[in-house]
C-alpha cells in the first residue's frame, strides 16, 4: 500500500509541488490573519 503511494508520487511529482505551494498559501495566509488579530487586540486597548 505505502510502495505503491510512493510510486505514484514519484511519477506524478507535480501533486508534490502542488502540495507544497499550497502548504505555503495556507502559511502565509494564517500569518496575515494573525496579525490582523493582533493589531484588533491592540487598537481595542
Amino acid at each position: 500500500m505505502i510502495m505503491e503511494l510512493l510510486i505514484f508520487l514519484i511519477e506524478h511529482p507535480e501533486i508534490i509541488v502542488g502540495i507544497g505551494i499550497a502548504e505555503i498559501i495556507a502559511i502565509i495566509l494564517l500569518e496575515l490573519e494573525s496579525i490582523r488579530y493582533y493589531k484588533k487586540m491592540e487598537d481595542q486597548k
